[in-house]
C-alpha cells in the first residue's frame, strides 16, 4: 500500500514537470509568433 501511494506521488511529479516543460515550450513558440 505504501509502495503505490510512493509511485503515485513519483507519478505525479513526473507528469507536472513534464506539463511544466511543454507550458514553457508553448509559450516560447508565442512568443516567436
Amino acid at each position: 500500500m505504501l509502495l503505490r501511494t510512493k509511485s503515485l506521488i513519483i507519478a505525479a511529479d513526473y507528469s507536472l514537470r513534464l506539463g511544466q516543460r511543454v507550458k514553457k515550450r508553448q509559450n516560447r513558440l508565442l512568443r516567436e509568433k
